[in-house]
């Protein structure tokens, strides 16, 4: 069976890695940040690196659970516009939009509680 365009291995070799740099640059530069900050922490003492990654640790299950659970938001809407039922976009869209409004209160007055 012959082919109209058969790419070497070099050509996709070059293409995979002009599109994989800078996914492999922002992961390296954010390693690097929470290295940074590790170390610094470290300098300022045991209960502020301690309480530096309590908060880390806290923010990571928060951003995740959040993620988690606005995408589940795209199958609905992808599945609303494929059968193009608009009610069912507008929906998902509100819910989409509940949800990040309901978590960024809570951070606002999470955050307020904390203050006082």
């Amino acid at each position: 069976m012959t082919t109209l365009f058969a790419p070497s291995i070099r050509t996709e070799i070059k293409a995979l890695l002009g599109l994989a740099t800078p996914l492999i640059s922002a992961q390296i530069v954010q390693a690097a940040t929470g290295f940074v900050d590790t170390v610094m922490m470290g300098h300022l003492g045991r209960e502020t690196l301690a309480a530096g990654g309590l908060a880390s640790f806290t923010f990571q299950v928060f951003l995740n659970t959040l993620a988690g659970v606005v995408m589940g938001v795209s199958p609905l809407v992808a599945a609303g516009f494929g059968a193009g039922q608009k009610h069912a976009l507008s929906r998902s869209r509100n819910r989409d939009c509940c949800l990040r409004s309901d978590w960024l209160s809570s951070r606002w007055w999470g955050s307020a509680t904390w203050m006082l």
